[in-house]
């Protein structure tokens, strides 16, 4: 029986992360959400998806998405996907399986569904028999960057031939004189084509994914640091998606970061606040007490950072801001911000985003255009 991994609303709280991204389409450890949920629950089970629409022309090919018969459905938001594998081989018809919160983790159905019944919890099924598990869902990125460095010693002692020095360094790496591998928290992943400059020390547990580049005399620890990256200065406990860079010198700590960001030279962030009391983050007019004492915040897809700005702890940026200030903006950038006050003409966002990519031989397509105008109507709720 195929298995469908769907969205449900939960998903709102990962913006702006995930504006341009289904859930399993997040990376953070080694490894992205379906990657991981696949090696888990097994590669002999028939995939298929179901998520904002507006988001198939770009992931439908890697992520097709379910057209009706029967399935069993099973929330893409889970923690641990080892502990939902047995579910997915014993479940019944007429069962509907719930997480520790009381939240649909898994149910069969077939028929017709729309991400908008999921999303408000609306399926037309009768169930018999609710069961309740331990099983938790995550429901914000701070969350996942909390309990990442746990995940990755984890994830790369379980799926990494790692030597004696608790190391893996894959074939077409390019490691620099003088340069430090101290695995002595945790181990190191270097994924092909890593170059790595002279005088740079990477403390684990670590994970640099292919092509990344890392400057010279860089700091870098406790983080996932995605494809095609570029990383200088000192880096702690970051998750990096993908095609971004933090190249010049600088602190960027706690933050999770969407791809095709630019953070420029002199940025430096807090992840503690003064009184190391937890941190709060606001999201447009919520505002969440986090309960952690070292977070920085989160920075959606194509953002831009000025050069020697100042990021107050738990500051969220949104997708596609174009931030610079005078003095410590607020701790919340709306989508499509110019500077802090005005917004980022659409048109204009889109013709720095073509730029950056082109710089990395990738061309953005017209769906890539549609998206963009898709998250500026999205996202008019922060800018209100």
């Amino acid at each position: 029986m195929r298995v469908v991994l769907f969205e449900d609303r939960g998903v709102k709280n990962f913006y702006p992360l995930l504006y341009s991204r289904p859930f399993m389409d997040l990376f953070y450890g080694t490894e992205r959400v379906f990657e991981r949920a696949k090696r888990e629950l097994g590669y002999e089970n028939e995939y298929v998806f179901l998520y904002r629409r507006y988001l198939k022309e770009l992931f439908g090919e890697k992520y097709p998405i379910y057209d009706g018969g029967e399935a069993i459905f099973l929330n893409t938001r889970v923690k641990e996907w080892s502990k939902v594998k047995d579910i997915v081989r014993n479940i019944s018809p007429g069962e509907l399986y719930l997480t520790r919160e009381k939240e649909w983790l898994a149910f069969i159905y077939s028929g017709e569904v729309k991400i908008d019944d999921l999303l408000h919890a609306f399926i037309p099924v009768t169930f018999s028999k609710k069961i309740e598990t331990d099983v938790e869902l995550w429901h914000y990125p701070w969350e996942i960057l909390h309990e990442n460095k746990e995940i990755l010693k984890r994830e790369i002692e379980k799926n990494f031939p790692i030597n004696s020095e608790r190391l893996f360094i894959d074939k077409n790496v390019d490691v620099g004189r003088n340069v430090v591998l101290d695995t002595s928290m945790g181990p190191i992943v270097i994924r092909e084509g890593v170059r790595i400059m002279h005088n740079s020390v990477l403390l684990g547990p670590l994970y640099i994914g292919e092509n990344s580049l890392i400057k010279p005399l860089s700091y870098i620890s406790g983080s996932s640091i995605g494809r095609v990256c570029k990383m200088g200065g000192e880096v702690s406990e970051v998750i990096v998606q993908g095609y971004s860079n933090k190249q010049h010198h600088g602190f960027l700590g706690n933050i999770y970061m969407g791809e095709w960001v630019n953070i420029g030279s002199g940025v430096d962030n807090s992840n503690l606040k003064n009184t190391y009391s937890p941190v709060r983050i606001k999201l447009g007019s919520e505002d969440i007490d986090t309960g952690l004492t070292f977070l920085g915040g989160v920075i959606g897809d194509h953002t831009k950072v000025a050069i020697g700005m100042r990021l107050n702890t738990g500051t969220v940026i949104g997708f596609s801001a174009n931030l610079f200030y005078d003095g410590l903006p607020p701790k919340f950038i709306p989508s499509f911000s110019w500077g802090v006050n005005e917004v980022f003409n659409v048109e204009k966002a889109i013709e720095v985003a073509q730029r950056m990519m082109m710089r990395r031989g990738v061309k953005l397509e017209e769906f890539h255009k549609d998206l963009f105008h898709k998250i500026f109507e999205l996202s008019k709720w922060e800018r209100k």
